[in-house]
């Protein structure tokens, strides 16, 4: 059986799971590791709003997006604010610019942006993503936990909110939570390759070692059909670890 060492140096650092904005937004959305580390992701967000009744508005909203895809994050941040200074309800540019903002490490600000959007429009489950992954950068476990969930609440198939509330609770000690939130984002999507390894690490902590290799292997396994080989070695390496073993 693994220690509880061997535990917190593997979760998220063996698995990797890049995070992106569901709903369609021209976005660099972050990724998640166990201890929330960030890094740039592309993602897709269109405009449902402001291209008629303020077109000035659309004009710096796009700018801002191809700013933000050719990675010219302050001049992203620049054309939002002016979008949302012509159309105060703006709520797509108020996500963007939050993962702009996230992605230069300003995330008070991207809270800020995220917490804006929402007052728009709080049935955008999105932007409450966005927030539970802001609020974990910060270590605000407790409100990110919630906004996950609301996310959930609005859009019930959203299988990374749950992955994600998963590691959260790992870091907060609820395991049997946090395994529960693995399950369902593996019967939300069966080939998530990070929920299964990071819920077969769980399963070998709490003793379970058949149910954790089972899961490490199918993990392997989706990873190697996706082309993850860097993710295939490192799961080789666990799958030797003494009551890991796989035949």
């Amino acid at each position: 059986m693994w220690t509880n060492r061997d535990y917190k140096q593997t979760l998220g650092v063996a698995i990797l799971l890049s995070l992106g904005v569901t709903p369609k937004v021209q976005a660099i959305a972050p990724s998640m590791r166990e201890h929330f580390e960030t890094s740039q992701i592309p993602a897709t967000v269109w405009v449902a709003q402001g291209m008629e009744e303020f077109p000035e508005a659309e004009r710096y909203y796009t700018e801002g997006a191809k700013l933000q895809d050719e990675g010219n994050l302050e001049g992203a941040v620049a054309s939002y604010q002016q979008a949302i200074r012509l159309n105060p309800n703006f709520t797509e540019a108020q996500i963007n610019m939050g993962v702009a903002l996230v992605n230069l490490g300003r995330i008070s600000e991207a809270i800020a942006a995220y917490r804006n959007a929402i007052a728009t429009n709080s049935q955008l489950a999105a932007a409450h993503y966005n927030l539970a992954n802001a609020l974990a950068q910060q270590q605000d476990f407790d409100e990110a936990i919630a906004a996950y969930r609301e996310a959930i609440r609005l859009q019930p198939n959203y299988d990374k909110a749950y992955y994600n509330m998963g590691n959260i609770l790992v870091n907060l000690g609820e395991i049997s939570e946090a395994i529960s939130a693995y399950q369902k984002a593996i019967e939300i999507n069966p080939t998530f390759a990070e929920a299964y390894g990071n819920l077969g690490m769980i399963l070998s902590q709490q003793g379970a070692q058949t149910e954790a290799t089972q899961a490490l292997q199918t993990a392997r396994d989706l990873f190697q059909r996706q082309g993850n080989f860097s993710a295939v070695s490192r799961l080789e390496r666990l799958l030797q670890q003494p009551g890991t073993r796989s035949n």
